[in-house]
């Protein structure tokens, strides 16, 4: 609280606009987002005290189930006259969700409001809303909206009701401030500059290899590209796993008899039981050094791994194992069977046995398990089914994320470094040289397309124009329903569908990403 004073105008104002476009958002997220953006990490009670002294914190005691508004006089705000969004149970979108999910990744539409606000004298209402239609709004076609109407479907994608005519004066006042489209955009690029993987630099000089997206430990830096995300998307991974204290959620790829040196290293490091983990690097796909994260304070941190029933066999003991009992998984509509369990895990070259509890799955009570789920998270009493949600939320596709995973790393056997891709590498010359501030949202709206064909679809589709990618998937029917903490997308298709397949591989691999809108709500893709 003491130090509230000292905080730059620029971050106090950044947290107001953020509460402001969504009252919904809690200081937990607001403090990820502020560490996103500043790397300045803020204490929860120091953005309440700045949230009441804005005049924007909720009441204590029993909250009304409608919600306070941010005061303002702009149509875009949610009136008695324009029905909240958030009330229905479904409502029909498009499969420009999509672009939506990959600009969470890269982070651009935060980036512009940021710059935005900067150059505005005076202080204009839901910056980041305004933004977000501004790059959409050329998906729709005429007949979608009419001026002065509520742009529907828009809406829907945005999360919030805004009016065509609300949409056209920010840009008519954008065009009449002092914007440099080129430089926001060269900003854009360096959010979205490829981390191929993170070194974790240990104190005795030993490293440590994840790849970016986190899904497992590596050997070597030499990470295939396909494991890789953005800058902006991998600095918010290390704040969930490193600095919330929020499981880091693993699971070990196949092919290993017994497990590594490295990954007792890891485990030890993370159960501060061995050689802290004192610094994190994050690289680039020519291993240039992106951005250094110093960890700090030595603690215990949390972490899950998946293994498969035969995985390091040899090196494991089941100390107990229980009654296995059902339990449902709601995002797959599935049910499953848990048994708490208790196992020991040795590796020959270290003199040290680590103790994991937590679960053992299986598909029905006949079948052989699936997959043990275990880590230092499961305390005593605990609730394997929180366990077990925990993991499958992160990877709910079980053996073919396995058998995906293998694909990518024999594909990057084949073809080596020649298949290495960063949207920061292949920037729109036309847009660094065009003034009008339309060609900023075109050139983000491009980008965006790019990263989800080059990351989210088969190969198949890497080289197809923006129109073959919109017209097969940004234009596909969807119904969207909000539930706590999650987003269901669920994708319609028509009849004779040619791109099923690919839709169903591109929804389980966002599903594995933990995508999250700006109001903390889960994004989860079904078709």
């Amino acid at each position: 609280m003491g130090v509230i004073y000292k905080l730059k105008t620029e971050i106090r104002d950044f947290i107001v606009e953020q509460k402001k476009s969504n009252p919904a958002l809690s200081c937990r997220r607001l403090e990820t987002l502020v560490e996103q953006r500043y790397q300045l990490k803020l204490s929860k009670s120091s953005i309440n005290s700045i949230i009441k002294s804005a005049g924007l914190s909720m009441p204590v005691g029993r909250r009304s189930k409608q919600k306070i508004e941010p005061p303002s006089t702009s149509s875009v705000e949610k009136t008695p006259e324009i029905q909240k969004i958030e009330a229905l149970v479904e409502e029909e979108c498009t499969g420009a969700i999509l672009l939506k999910a990959m600009d969470s990744l890269i982070g651009g539409s935060r980036y512009i409001s940021e710059e935005v606000r900067k150059n505005l004298r005076e202080k204009e209402a839901n910056i980041l809303v305004k933004t977000e239609a501004l790059i959409y709004l050329c998906l729709f076609s005429p007949s979608q909206h009419k001026e002065n109407k509520t742009v529907t479907t828009l809406s829907a994608l945005l999360g919030r009701k805004v009016l065509l005519e609300d949409i056209l004066s920010y840009l008519d006042l954008l065009q009449s401030v002092n914007i440099k489209s080129s430089d926001i955009y060269l900003g854009i690029l360096g959010l979205s500059h490829q981390v191929r993987g993170i070194k974790l630099l240990l104190a005795d000089n030993k490293s440590l290899y994840l790849d970016s997206q986190f899904h497992t430990l590596w050997p070597t830096p030499y990470i295939p590209y396909d494991f890789s995300t953005t800058l902006y998307n991998a600095k918010g991974y290390i704040n969930k796993y490193f600095f919330q204290e929020q499981p880091l959620t693993l699971f070990i790829a196949p092919g290993e008899d017994t497990p590594s040196q490295d990954l007792f290293s890891l485990i030890l490091a993370l159960n501060s039981q061995g050689n802290r983990i004192e610094n994190l690097l994050l690289y680039g796909n020519k291993f240039e050094e992106l951005q250094g994260v110093p960890l700090g304070q030595f603690k215990r941190r949390l972490f899950i791994l998946g293994l498969l029933p035969g995985q390091f066999r040899g090196c494991r003991t089941i100390k107990k194992i229980a009654e296995f009992t059902p339990f449902f998984f709601e995002p797959l509509k599935r049910e499953f069977y848990l048994a708490e369990t208790e196992i020991d895990l040795s590796q020959p070259y270290i003199n040290q046995i680590v103790t994991l509890k937590g679960c053992v799955l299986k598909t029905s009570p006949s079948d052989q398990p699936c997959l043990i789920i275990a880590g230092n998270n499961f305390n005593e009493g605990g609730n394997p089914s929180l366990l077990a949600n925990t993991y499958l939320s992160h990877w709910p596709n079980l053996q073919e994320a396995y058998q995906d995973f293998n694909r990518k790393v024999d594909f990057f056997s084949c073809v080596g470094n020649s298949q290495g891709f960063s949207p920061s590498e292949k920037p729109n010359l036309n847009l660094l040289s065009a003034p009008e501030v339309k060609s900023l949202f075109s050139g983000y709206l491009e980008l965006l397309d790019l990263y989800f064909r080059q990351f989210f679809l088969p190969a198949e589709f890497k080289d197809k124009g923006f129109p073959a990618i919109k017209e097969a998937f940004y234009d596909l029917k969807t119904m969207l329903k909000r539930e706590k903490g999650r987003l269901f997308v669920t994708f319609h298709t028509p009849e004779g569908f040619s791109f099923q397949e690919a839709l169903q591989y591109c929804c389980r691999r966002l599903n594995e990403r933990e995508i999250e809108f700006s109001d903390g709500r889960r994004l989860w893709f079904t078709v």
